[in-house]
């Protein structure tokens, strides 16, 4: 048969019949032996039996996490002094690895637990692709390969200190409501939409513009009562920290401040690209609050907010009169946030970014394919790569980052692995 010349239809193709069979119970053990299967790979491959020691205290999350629990506010995020009041994380991490830490102590057991529940909440997203898929059109097949390839991943030791594989799952669940609300135009759907948005946002603020992008995609099929819904609800939600921001540093923060710290460590004369470079070198000690006691005497002389003006202004600066230099560096960043493996590394690290690396190469093919035949499925995850990354063009980048978006790589790569060698079908 000969394909129509006609574009296709921007609507997804109907859903697949065994969407309704494919129900909880499927839905839990696919989760388990996903986690069961990401637990043993990742528990042997980082010797976690041997390697297990207590509550890590190292960086801005988790330091502001043991303030909460010392004090009860939101404080001290850097190592070498207690700088005052923070907006340097958003709050829902801290919270949550403070409520672990209450819960099981600052020893191995904490370690454990955090490590567990990281991965319940990364298999959990892994879980729901298959329901995702079937929502946008796909066969089964093509979100249970994208869960392989999630769980062929290893995952760095940062993912267990921030919040990159909670936001991933928040964002797969919100891809599914965001589908399902297209599909039924319920309130309820809505609502739903609304909170998993709002809860995302109180995690990573940089997940606003992938949001942004998914209700532009379905807003024209949605009644007047679904758009409040979505713009009203996750406002509510993060207001308590928007006006908690203000009353303690007399500005309006979205969520977080350190984005002039971040523009200034990864833009200077000694800045490089990958975040493991700046660490391990003599730079980092120079222009991080985290290894620089006189920045942290500044940040409490003057309070985090204007240091982070002082920073953003710095930054500006230096790209002004170095901007050759700051467009080297934002063509590395690029490279290395989606092939991580052009940073190098070593060992386990290698591995994982050879990972990411080929799922991201072979993703670029797979979105082609999927524009052919279903262009709703690839605008969503299209608009979501495109979105989310752009801040990290900037900044230096860490293999974690990659995460909250990696399973949108993998679905492009399973829709072009179960694809090959089928004819084409031009009423799919």
């Amino acid at each position: 048969m000969i394909a129509s010349s006609q574009p296709q239809s921007f609507s997804p193709p109907e859903r697949p019949t065994g969407h309704c069979a494919f129900g909880a119970k499927g839905l839990f053990l696919l989760w388990l032996a996903a986690f069961a299967l990401c637990t043993l790979g990742n528990g042997i491959a980082g010797h976690w039996l041997s390697s297990a020691e207590g509550a890590d205290f190292g960086v801005e999350s988790t330091r502001t996490a043991a303030a909460i629990l010392k004090y009860g506010e939101f404080r001290d995020p850097f190592a070498p002094m207690p700088t005052g009041p923070t907006a340097h994380v958003a709050p829902a991490y801290p919270l949550l690895y403070s409520a672990v830490v209450a819960g099981f102590g600052t020893g191995k057991a904490a370690w454990w637990a955090i490590r567990l529940i990281t991965l319940g909440a990364y298999t959990l997203g892994l879980s729901l692709l298959p329901w995702l898929g079937m929502e946008l059109g796909f066969t089964p097949l093509v979100g249970l390969v994208a869960a392989g390839l999630g769980c062929l991943v290893p995952l760095p030791g940062s993912c267990y200190k921030w919040e990159a594989l909670f936001s991933g799952l928040l964002l797969v669940a919100i891809a599914y409501t965001t589908v399902r609300l297209r599909h039924s135009k319920a309130l309820s759907t809505a609502f739903a939409l609304g909170i998993l948005s709002g809860i995302a946002l109180l995690f990573s603020p940089v997940l606003a513009v992938v949001l942004i992008a998914w209700d532009l995609l379905i807003w024209r099929s949605l009644n007047l009562k679904a758009v409040l819904l979505l713009a009203g609800l996750p406002l509510l939600i993060i207001s308590p920290w928007l006006l908690r921001n203000y009353k303690v540093f007399g500005a309006f923060i979205f969520i977080r401040d350190d984005l002039g710290t971040e523009l200034a460590v990864s833009n200077n004369d000694c800045a490089s690209a990958w975040s493991l470079d700046n660490t391990h070198s003599a730079c980092f000690s120079q222009v991080h609050p985290n290894a620089n006691l006189e920045l942290d005497e500044r940040i409490a002389a003057i309070g985090e907010f204007r240091f982070n003006k002082e920073r953003l202004k710095a930054a500006w600066s230096w790209t002004r009169t170095h901007w050759v230099e700051f467009a080297a560096l934002s063509a590395k960043r690029f490279l290395f946030f989606w092939f991580p493996a052009a940073a190098g590394g070593r060992g386990l690290e290698l591995l994982g970014t050879l990972v990411v690396s080929l799922i991201t190469a072979a993703s670029i093919p797979g979105l082609v394919l999927m524009y052919r035949a279903n262009r709703f499925a690839a605008y969503l995850l299209a608009s979501c790569l495109f979105s989310f990354p752009l801040v990290h063009y900037l900044v230096q980048v860490d293999l974690r980052y990659r995460f909250p978006i990696l399973w949108v790589s993998s679905m492009a790569t399973a829709f072009l692995l179960t694809r090959q060698g089928q004819p084409a079908n031009p009423s799919s």
